[in-house]
């Protein structure tokens, strides 16, 4: 059907994922810090939809030297939201 079909279409676009934004409460469960997604689970997420994944997608603030690090694997603390 014609919803298939444009749901099928891949953009052609370059996407910036930015890991340098984020709340300042950063991702937590409990008040425990969790790391947040990395840039292999969001390349999985956005590669259905990007033309060329591995060209197009592009990351900044994350952890170069390990793409298994979420945006917030430096988070340490609690929750600083009342």
């Amino acid at each position: 059907d014609d919803e298939g079909a444009a749901m099928s279409k891949k953009s052609n676009c370059q996407v910036l994922v930015n890991g340098f934004y984020f709340e300042s409460e950063g991702c937590h469960t409990k008040d425990e810090p969790e790391p947040g997604m990395n840039p292999n689970e969001i390349t999985n997420i956005l590669s259905p939809t990007v033309q060329n994944p591995s060209s197009d997608i592009t990351f900044t603030g994350f952890d170069e030297s390990d793409p298994t690090k979420g945006w917030y694997a430096h988070g340490t603390g609690p929750e600083t939201r009342d």
